[in-house]
């Protein structure tokens, strides 16, 4: 009997598979042999890399890395406990105090990682009665697994459309209603636009609840976030969630907001009840990223101003990329299995690009993402526009 079940299980997988194959859907992770700020070695070819998160250029910051050394030596790297048990120490408190600061709200909580924070948050807040999520179509995996895991009431507009927001949340008179997005959109690069939403939602006694994942650290005054950018308080959004692992070019998260609804996180969100608490030293190495960010407003200039010179140079070979006001640059292809070729194509040119298809992105709109960072050189982005232009146009080499 136990054989046959084995056969059918892995029968079963094996026919999953293949049918992911076919589709141009198979997923596979590369390994780097090396990295050195923007350059990558795969399989001895280096490669410059264009699809790092790393915006500000920090992941590799002598600082960062001294700090994070000092600290290990001093208390070793483990945390060796969740935070509630004995995983919390004075570095993470001060990290949580300085994030609250930074962002304008009462309180901070650290978790391992953006998808445990929304996990987490999302949980929580779904115990509470008569609540609904109202969330945007194109919120990213973690928040649509936090609605799907707990349960929740919910439901969906379509992409940043104000008039479809409003209908959804008419729909919930009664209710408790809480209009999740994020500040800008992971796989398509726009920045939403915060304002309107936080207009339509307050004439349906809503509130906002920010992912701001990508905005953190190159939005707002130093770096503070969206919500600052747009001068939108704790009234407005109660809860936001950063992370550590884009700008801040290290890995963790936090939810900043309204001090019981933080409380109401330690007391119920299991991500962080139940995992190991972040490592110290990363925590030092955190703590360091935000200082440096204060003190070197210029590197969000750079990254900005690269931006503008990538969408420039795109404008004047063509090439039909969605410009956004973010790092993330969208190539659209539509067809799977066209996006990628191209990724290859533009390996074999020295680019490292990587293409995102269903069901990371809707069918039918597979695409190259582009992501641009401060340390990205003109020659470096030259070169990626120039491949763009000969892998696109299907020109020979």
């Amino acid at each position: 009997m136990s054989n046959n079940v084995d056969n059918k299980l892995l029968g079963n997988v094996k026919n999953y598979l293949c049918q992911v194959d076919k589709k141009q859907l198979y997923r596979q992770a590369v390994e780097l042999q090396a990295r050195d700020q923007n350059k990558i070695i795969i399989n001895g070819r280096r490669l410059i890399n264009f699809s790092s998160n790393d915006y500000l250029g920090l992941s590799s910051h002598p600082k960062i890395i001294e700090t994070i050394s000092r600290s290990a030596k001093k208390y070793g790297f483990g945390s060796s406990a969740s935070p509630l048990v004995c995983g919390k120490t004075e570095l993470h408190g001060r990290l949580e105090q300085e994030l609250a600061n930074k962002t304008g709200r009462d309180r901070a909580l650290v978790f391992p990682s953006g998808y445990q924070a929304n996990l987490g948050m999302i949980t929580a807040l779904s115990k509470l009665p008569d609540m609904v999520f109202v969330l945007d179509r194109l919120c990213h995996a973690s928040i649509i697994d936090g609605i799907k895991l707990s349960r929740a009431k919910f439901t969906r507009y379509n992409h940043v459309d104000m008039i479809d927001m409003q209908a959804q949340l008419g729909r919930y008179p009664d209710s408790v209603k809480l209009v999740l997005t994020e500040s800008i959109f992971s796989m398509d690069g726009d920045v939403c636009p915060l304002p309107r939403v936080a207009e339509a939602a307050l004439e349906h006694a809503a509130k906002l609840i920010v992912d701001d994942a990508h905005g953190f650290g190159i939005m707002g005054k130093n770096g503070s976030g969206t919500l600052t950018h747009f001068n939108l308080g704790q009234d407005v959004a109660p809860l936001m969630v950063g992370t550590f692992g884009k700008a801040l070019g290290l890995q963790g998260a936090f939810v900043a907001g309204e001090d019981k609804l933080i409380e109401l996180l330690v007391q119920l969100a299991r991500p962080y009840i139940y995992s190991t608490a972040m490592s110290i030293p990363l925590a030092a190495g955190v703590i360091e990223s935000l200082n440096i960010i204060e003190k070197e407003p210029q590197r969000a200039k750079l990254l900005f101003e690269r931006i503008e010179y990538f969408q420039q140079q795109c404008t004047d070979k063509g090439i039909p990329c969605e410009f956004t006001n973010s790092p993330i640059q969208p190539v659209l292809l539509g067809e799977s299995g066209a996006v990628m070729r191209a990724c290859e194509q533009l390996r074999d040119k020295g680019v490292f690009v990587v293409g995102i298809r269903p069901p990371t992105v809707p069918e039918g709109t597979a695409r190259i993402r582009i992501s641009i960072n401060s340390n990205h050189q003109f020659n470096e982005l030259d070169m990626l526009v120039e491949s763009l232009a000969v892998v696109l146009k299907g020109k020979p080499s």
